[in-house]
């Protein structure tokens, strides 16, 4: 939505010698920028984060954005199109630059202020765009460039967030920016701070979600949905959906009471507070919601942040946007908590707060300073929708709001109480059962204050009186204390989070000197917590449970163990690294080869091999390298393996006994001749005479028929059975024995 206005013509006379800091002839269009001088003015500098410098007011740097083709054809074929690859090249005052760097770029705004390309454009840059996702500009992940089309002047955000954050209300910090794309000047922007995981760090110890309200969106359960969720989570809006069912479903007192422990409501009234002082009629107040965040902590603790105050400081007297009142009931929120004593107390105390505050900001005196240094940048600018003579009359609107704003502000709080300038803390303490702490106090009041638990109930309980806050477990608690009203206060609250912390964890390990190889050896452990001990290992060794085994009989083993906390202690990891040496082995096998089973026989001619050459060997062997060769077809030998050792172990001697046998293998008499039968009037045939055959190296044999017979044991004896006219194949296999190949026997019978 454009600024309308009457002839501003019959004033800009006037003007001329009104606005004291503003002299001389409008600059025209083509003047050149006057850069700022060095050194640099810091004067509203806030913080000593890296990327604070570029959020100085009072200095101008240049922004050099490029898109290739297809980026430009997406933007002009779509202004609202998602961020397009490009560049950035940040060239700061001081001469610094930065860049060029790879990022994002999209066209930023909404109806009143969003251009397409061909216009002024805004910007939004994201810095940590594709692949670059840690790729930083002074710790920033985006840039945010407004084009301030509905701000002739270039003022208003720079002084409405300074007074936003100079309440508590985290707001973002401005700057400003020569703004160039592919080459081309689009002018003057300013550099607003973005809301993400830069900024929200400096104001918040946690978040759990950051939501972006729109148009019409109110935190009530029809709308609530529809916020965007900029940081946190997205499938889990369970935080706002509490906020709003609170606000939909309660009022009066239980709704102030379910409030107190979803929001902030002191940060929250003096977010309200601001925006109707600073005539904030495109925020969340004015009962169109619009330009807002709310912010959950990982308890679900809301607070309000402002957003889209370009179009602010316009309350009169030359012309007036909103005539706004200091309190009215537009908002959802703001209604239900002026139509509530406390709260509506809370909030007189936030307007209070603004009274108190504001002058301390010699807000007209940073106009006139910022506009000393970004008037020859606004008269340049090629794509200003707005002529000098305009920006010249806003500025002086500028200044006569924010004396008016207060002076009325002044009125509408006559008379004046003091503020209580409430607060609390609490000392940390280690948790044990029934821990006490009590709070430390400053206030200028003395009423008698009232305590509760906010959040964190099962925590922690407090005494309502006196504030004496008593552990029920360690952990976090939220204790809130109330200031009443009087004839001489306004109604102050306060908060603390009390943190009960369990006691020092401790562990000792007895300490161990050393490991034999493939010995287990159990760490004692001596601790003061109820939990299970976890042992991690690194190097020559392995742990189940508590229980450490060396894998190697040199180098180390370094282990960790952590004890997690329990309800009192807290966790604790200590190491500790164990020298692994040589174990020693009696009960390896000797025989090492692959097929050799408990008793073979070894084939008469045939070797053995066994760990290490044998040291002796008695009956029917004699010693090879490595082992040992059979010289008859029965008897057995003894063979005895001497001392040696490995990397990881001793070994110690061995003897053992190993049978000799033929080199080859026979089946028994007993079994059947093979050939081909023909049963004739009988249908079974006589394979064995045993029920079962062995061969002379004692393998069992198997046996396998193919057509309409069968092999089983009848009376003793192995035989086939015909079960129909035909031919059948019988044959029976007997198995390898050690280096000796397996053999087998087949018959044909035929009915």
């Amino acid at each position: 939505m454009r600024i309308s206005r009457g002839s501003v013509a019959t004033v800009v006379a006037l003007l001329a010698t009104l606005i004291s800091p503003i002299t001389g002839a409008p600059a025209q269009a083509a003047a050149p920028v006057v850069k700022a001088a060095v050194p640099i003015d810091k004067t509203y500098v806030e913080g000593t984060d890296t990327q604070a410098p570029l959020f100085n007011p009072l200095v101008v740097n240049r922004v050099d954005l490029t898109l290739d083709q297809t980026g430009i054809a997406n933007l002009t074929a779509n202004s609202y199109a998602d961020f397009q690859p490009g560049t950035i090249k940040l060239t700061l005052q001081d001469g610094t630059v930065i860049g060029p760097l790879d990022v994002g770029i999209h066209l930023k705004g909404m109806w009143g202020s969003h251009r397409e390309l061909s216009q002024k454009a805004a910007f939004k840059v994201k810095i940590n765009y594709g692949a670059n996702t840690n790729q930083r500009i002074m710790g920033l992940r985006k840039l945010t460039l407004n084009n301030m089309v509905q701000d002739p002047s270039m003022l208003h955000e720079v002084h409405a967030y300074r007074l936003f954050r100079a309440m508590g209300v985290p707001a973002p910090r401005v700057g400003y920016a020569e703004v160039y794309l592919n080459g081309t000047d689009y002018g003057l922007h300013a550099n607003i701070e973005t809301y993400d995981k830069s900024s929200l760090k400096r104001w918040y110890g946690s978040t759990q979600h950051l939501y972006e309200g729109g148009y019409g969106q109110e935190l009530n359960t029809s709308y609530y949905a529809g916020l965007q969720p900029d940081e946190g989570d997205p499938a889990d809006l369970s935080d706002l959906k509490a906020l709003a069912e609170a606000n939909t479903n309660l009022s009066g007192a239980a709704w102030y009471t379910a409030m107190r422990g979803l929001a902030d409501l002191k940060e929250m009234t003096a977010e309200w507070a601001v925006e109707h002082y600073i005539a904030h009629w495109d925020g969340y107040e004015r009962g169109w919601p619009n330009n807002y965040y709310v912010h959950s902590n990982k308890h679900g603790v809301f607070t309000m942040l402002p957003w889209g105050s370009d179009q602010t400081w316009n309350d009169a007297p030359y012309y007036a946007q909103w005539q706004a009142p200091f309190v009215d009931s537009g908002a959802l929120m703001t209604g239900k908590c002026i139509s509530y004593a406390p709260c509506a107390q809370l909030y007189t105390a936030a307007l209070a707060k603004i009274h108190e505050i504001e002058p301390t900001l010699n807000l007209t005196q940073e106009v006139d300073k910022v506009w000393q240094v970004i008037q020859p940048y606004q008269a340049a600018d090629p794509r200003k929708e707005s002529d000098v003579n305009s920006a010249l009359f806003l500025v002086q609107v500028t200044k006569d709001t924010m004396t008016s704003r207060a002076s009325a502000l002044t009125s509408f709080l006559s008379p004046i109480k003091e503020l209580p300038n409430l607060s609390i803390t609490y000392p940390d303490a280690v948790y044990s059962p029934g821990a006490k702490v009590r709070p430390n106090v400053v206030r200028r009041s003395s009423g008698q204050l009232k305590y509760y638990v906010s959040w964190g109930a099962d925590v922690c309980k407090v005494d309502l009186n006196t504030g004496a806050v008593t552990a029920l477990t360690a952990g976090s608690c939220r204790i809130m204390v109330d200031s009443p009203e009087d004839s001489t206060f306004y109604f102050d609250t306060a908060q603390y989070s009390v943190t009960f912390v369990n006691s020092v964890g401790e562990l000792t390990i007895d300490p161990i000197a050393s490991i034999p190889a493939g010995t287990t050896v159990p760490l004692v452990l001596t601790k003061n917590s109820t939990s299970t001990p976890v042992v991690t290992t690194s190097g020559r060794c392995h742990a189940v449970g508590i229980n450490l085994t060396a894998d190697a009989g040199s180098g180390y083993c370094s282990i960790s163990v952590t004890v997690p906390a329990d309800s009192t202690v807290s966790a604790v990891t200590k190491t500790a690294r164990i020298l692994m040496v040589k174990g020693t082995r009696s009960d390896y096998n000797p025989i090492i080869e692959a097929t050799w089973t408990d008793g073979s026989l070894v084939p008469n001619g045939g070797m053995l091999r066994t760990i290490k050459t044998p040291s002796a060997v008695s009956g029917p062997c004699v010693i090879i390298p490595s082992g040992i060769k059979a010289t008859a077809t029965s008897g057995s030998c003894n063979v005895t393996i001497p001392t040696f050792s490995d990397l990881d172990y001793n070994y110690v001697s061995k003897s053992f006994s190993v049978s000799v046998g033929p080199s080859g293998q026979t089946w028994p008499a007993s079994l059947s001749a093979a050939g081909s039968f023909v049963l004739g009037g009988v249908t079974t045939k006589v394979l064995a005479t045993g029920p079962t055959v062995s061969t002379n190296l004692g393998k069992i044999a198997a046996f396998t028929t193919v057509g309409p017979c069968t092999v089983s044991v009848i009376g003793g004896k192995t035989v086939a059975t015909m079960t129909q006219a035909g031919t059948c194949t019988v044959k029976a296999t007997a198995a390898p024995a050690y280096r000796v190949a397996a053999i087998s026997r087949t018959w044909v019978l035929r009915k």
